[in-house]
């Protein structure tokens, strides 16, 4: 027996229509991260919005910026949050007098997050004290090519 492929996983985004419709893993990673997330967030990684859905919809959070290079993603992002601020670039492209309470990174890659978020969390995170300034993370379990 020869088995047919998944029809959606040939398409170049059918991860994010996986996640789009998985609303209860965003809802358990939301839950997970909730606590320290208040303030201004920085979303790197922000994809189509899965999750920027969630950080809108905290009463802890009062402001998002949301930060993705893929210009595919930044489009669909744009079209279902009309207004939102959005950077289409990485970290290093967050105006230099950004800041922060909390940077949060979810199913980016390794090369794209690790090393930049701890410089984006030391130059835009507000210094009111350690525990302020948060950094929440989840990386893929492998990263591109590897």
């Amino acid at each position: 027996m020869q088995e047919q492929p998944n029809i959606a996983a040939q398409t170049a985004d059918f991860e994010f229509a996986a996640l789009q419709e998985a609303r209860n893993y965003r809802a358990a990673l939301f839950q997970e991260f909730d606590e320290f997330l208040s303030g201004d967030v920085i979303e790197v990684g922000a994809g189509v919005g899965q999750l920027t859905d969630c950080l809108r919809q905290s009463p802890r959070v009062k402001r998002t910026i949301a930060i993705e290079p893929e210009p595919a993603y930044c489009a669909r992002h744009r079209a279902q949050f009309p207004g939102h601020e959005l950077i289409q670039g990485t970290v290093a492209d967050l105006p230099a007098d950004t800041r922060c309470d909390a940077v949060l990174s979810v199913n980016v890659s390794a090369i794209f997050a690790v090393t930049p978020l701890p410089n984006c969390a030391q130059n835009c995170c507000r210094p009111v004290s350690p525990s302020n300034a948060c950094i929440t993370s989840i990386l893929p379990a492998t990263s591109p090519g590897g």
